[in-house]
């Protein structure tokens, strides 16, 4: 009837709804998985239109056979059950921090004291955000982490990366960190530092409308987020923008029927460069930007004033024991490093959060994110 097909999970949502993650083989012969609602295989052709639409070979295409491949599915019951959630971070028992990586899409990390229940993310499109991991922690500390050193920036941001994860467990908001600087100064290299960090693919552009990036948000849910040069978004969907990251929450829209559809809760920490700010970005549609606005994106001099751009100092090349002779060298040096090892920091952060969490340590965690606030703003000064 069909190429390779097993369903594997049961997957029930909080909505109690029911589904199951099927594995499979495509025309490539790649072995695949795919999530499954139990009503998707109703009607004429079922399930087996969405198996084939993501490469699984039917074997003629008689109706009888699609027939009996919904009921294969059907009456199948796979051993394994698994909680079904739409969305990354931490689920409902804030003990279980959900991390999809290209290689591990069911990827988490959990402090519960029984056995940690598997999660199932029920999303059929493509994600938005896409993690990888490479190379190993030890090597990022010994050369994306060694340059940092003395470099406030830089050593800044990549605090700020991993800021996010505290968010909801600290019951605080989202909003931006953005780095303001002339053309060519190495601003995209902070952000290649702190994007590291969890591994991201590319940087983000914020070459996007309010509505595309409600999406990306949705799947960067209690993690961080990259938008290189504000010059690319228009002056009055940057007015949006700000408000719906700071508050976490998607705008509200009507279905068919003029019901109201369900909004989305999120919390995520943008860090973002350009070559002006809010104030002047916001000026080019003869808006004035508001109080909160510049609280909820707060800007920073990328230009540290020693002549040395975005650095503060000229640090030892890891690699040739030798001090590093302009600041573009020790950027080029970060950005390719940075490249050879990610998604490697992030990986032993969460393993260490969620080894014990108790209110003991969520208190802990609170006093050191003020602390560490308040010693960067002394040095700024």
């Amino acid at each position: 009837m069909c190429g390779y097909l097993k369903p594997t999970h049961r997957v029930r949502d909080n909505d109690n709804s029911w589904g199951m993650l099927v594995k499979f083989k495509d025309i490539d012969n790649v072995e695949r998985e795919t999530f499954l609602k139990r009503t998707d295989w109703l009607g004429e052709k079922g399930a087996v239109e969405i198996l084939q639409d993501q490469g699984l070979q039917l074997k003629g295409l008689d109706k009888k056979n699609f027939n009996l491949i919904n009921e294969y599915l059907n009456e199948f019951k796979p051993e394994i059950q698994a909680i079904g959630i739409n969305m990354v971070g931490w689920q409902a028992d804030n003990k279980t921090y959900m991390l999809p990586f290209v290689d591990e899409p069911r990827n988490c990390y959990s402090s519960a004291d029984k056995k940690s229940v598997e999660y199932i993310l029920q999303q059929k499109g493509r994600a938005v955000r896409v993690l990888k991991k490479k190379g190993t922690l030890e090597e990022w500390k010994r050369t994306v982490g060694e340059v940092c050193r003395g470099n406030h920036l830089h050593s800044f941001s990549i605090l700020v990366s991993l800021t996010p994860i505290a968010l909801k467990l600290l019951d605080e908001e989202g909003g931006f960190v953005h780095y303001v600087g002339s053309s060519s100064i190495g601003k995209s290299t902070i952000l290649e530092v702190s994007k590291s960090v969890w591994g991201h693919e590319n940087l983000g552009s914020f070459r996007s409308t309010d509505n595309s990036l409600e999406s990306v948000c949705k799947n960067s849910n209690d993690g961080a987020m990259f938008l290189d040069e504000l010059s690319e978004v228009d002056a009055d969907d940057l007015f949006n923008i700000i408000y719906m990251i700071a508050n976490g929450v998607t705008k509200g829209r009507a279905d068919r029927n003029a019901n109201a559809k369900e909004t989305t809760h999120f919390k995520v920490l943008v860090q973002s460069t350009g070559e002006i700010g809010i104030e002047a970005k916001l000026a080019e549609k003869k808006r004035q930007v508001k109080g909160g606005q510049l609280i909820r994106m707060a800007e920073i001099d990328a230009d540290r004033g020693k002549g040395l751009n975005t650095f503060d100092v000229l640090n030892i090349n890891p690699d040739t024991n030798t001090t590093f002779k302009t600041g573009k060298e020790q950027a080029e040096y970060l950005k390719s490093n940075a490249d050879e090892n990610h998604g490697v920091v992030i990986d032993e952060f969460m393993q260490k959060i969620v080894t014990d969490r108790s209110e003991e340590h969520t208190s802990e965690l609170q006093s050191h994110s003020f602390i560490s606030y308040a010693v960067f703003c002394l040095k700024k000064k």
